[in-house]
């Protein structure tokens, strides 16, 4: 039985953009998927855009509260295993979840992360970006990373719900 992934996109007028990434989440190579939205307090149209895909992601409207709030509001409403955190100006390859969801499976209460790309407006990539294999870092080397402002893309994280249980929100 495959393991379900919740991902939770925290939404403040993202209409521009909003369709396709839902798309591009929607079109996973890994199906076994919740999407919460939260629509926190937008002013343009993107609770209309979220509304006409209501009968495949779950929508909770609040006032503006910010990202933080959003995404504790998402976190609270998941029912999977992991939890994936999504922007809704970014736009998923239609194997990221099941690429990372077989990298997790060799490891236990870790936090998975990829590589990514900076796209333009048009699809087109502007720039790579190729994380650091953290897992090899000797403590001081990790620290001097953290120091000097390296640090992953939580877009392109997945985070086992057992770290939620373990430290809370």
């Amino acid at each position: 039985m495959t393991k379900l992934v919740s991902v939770i996109i925290p939404v403040y007028n993202s209409a521009q953009f909003l369709k396709e990434s839902l798309e591009s989440v929607l079109n996973q190579t890994y199906q076994n998927i919740e999407i919460i939205c939260i629509d926190d307090g937008s002013t343009d149209n993107s609770l209309e855009i979220l509304e006409s895909y209501s009968d495949k992601i779950t929508i909770i409207s609040q006032e503006n509260k910010g990202l933080a709030s959003a995404l504790n509001t998402g976190i609270k409403q998941m029912k999977g295993d992991w939890f994936k955190w999504f922007s809704p100006d970014d736009v998923m390859y239609p194997y990221t979840i099941e690429t990372l969801i077989d990298t997790a499976k060799k490891y236990s209460n870790t936090i998975v992360y990829s590589n990514w790309d900076i796209i333009n407006e048009k699809g087109n990539t502007i720039r790579n970006f190729h994380e650091s294999n953290y897992n090899e870092l000797s403590n001081f080397e990790y620290n001097i990373r953290l120091l000097d402002g390296r640090q992953i893309n939580v877009n392109t994280t997945l985070i086992p719900l057992s770290l939620f249980e373990k430290c809370g929100i």
